[in-house]
């Protein structure tokens, strides 16, 4: 996977904190999902990765589990 920087949007959150946002949903075997990488002192501290499905809303993902990881 390639990616140019019009692909992508950097945000500065504090003075250790950066997020690297894909601008467009990235396929991912079946499905396509919205990436957000969160750097702490320039080390991959969370991977946020949001499911692109108008199918799938709030209400459908409060009745399934779901997960979260943040490497500490």
């Amino acid at each position: 996977m390639e990616f140019n920087k019009d692909d992508i949007k950097m945000i500065k959150i504090d003075d250790e904190t950066t997020v690297v946002r894909l601008l467009a949903p990235t396929k991912i075997s079946t499905k396509s999902f919205r990436i957000g990488i969160f750097f702490k002192n320039e080390v991959i501290w969370s991977i946020d990765l949001r499911i692109d499905d108008p199918e799938i809303d709030e209400p459908i993902m409060n009745e399934h589990d779901f997960w979260r990881y943040v490497a500490e």
